[in-house]
């Protein structure tokens, strides 16, 4: 049976770690699904061993499964993009198909720096990896940096889907996502104001 192997911070709190949960609690049918921890939020040597863990894990899965396998890596940016592209590149000598799932907010402003995107691209080319980011919007500001993207929005959990008889309050905004700059929340707030000014309720 083909398998997907999730690989990113399984056990550390926020979005990323939501998305692994459900795509490993509703994985495609007929796929079995494995998860591989990849992220420490200790000192340089606990996530240095939590990194080699990963590369160790990721071989045996790999060894293991005849041959088809798909590894499907979160990545933000900065260090948790480098260590997820180093875990792709090493999943994909084993004969990994690779899925580089991008997750973080100021990827832009991390590849903009000198000529990393090139480099990095050409290091996601090397490994034939699938981009994936999660929205149109994205992919048009990513392609020029990493080339080629696939949109996939963030899964929602099926026990937060919207029953047809919940009666829905209107106009309501609802924010999900930390408070932090860059989730735009300010945008939303904007909008909320505006439309408050043009006299909607």
């Amino acid at each position: 049976m083909p398998t997907v192997v999730h690989v990113g911070p399984i056990s550390s709190p926020g979005g990323i770690q939501t998305v692994i949960r459900t795509l490993s609690s509703y994985p495609p049918e007929g796929w079995d699904v494995e998860t591989v921890e990849s992220h420490s939020s200790g000192s340089y040597l606990s996530k240095l061993q939590a990194y080699n863990i990963a590369k160790q894990r990721l071989e045996e899965l790999i060894n293991g499964s005849g041959g088809d396998i798909i590894v499907h890596l979160h990545a933000a940016s900065d260090y948790s993009f480098l260590r997820k592209l180093r875990l792709a590149e090493h999943a994909h000598r084993l004969g990994g198909k690779i899925v580089f799932h991008i997750h973080s907010g100021n990827i832009l402003s991390w590849l903009g720096k000198k000529d990393r995107a090139k480099k990095m691209k050409q290091r996601l080319q090397d490994c034939n990896a699938t981009i994936v980011c999660l929205s149109e919007r994205w992919k048009e500001l990513i392609t020029p940096f990493l080339g080629k993207c696939v949109v996939s929005s963030n899964p929602i959990d099926p026990i937060h889907c919207i029953d047809d008889a919940v009666i829905r309050k209107p106009n309501q905004l609802l924010i999900l996502g930390r408070n932090d700059p860059i989730k735009g929340h300010d945008f939303a707030f904007k909008i909320m104001n505006e439309l408050e000014r043009r006299g909607t309720d």
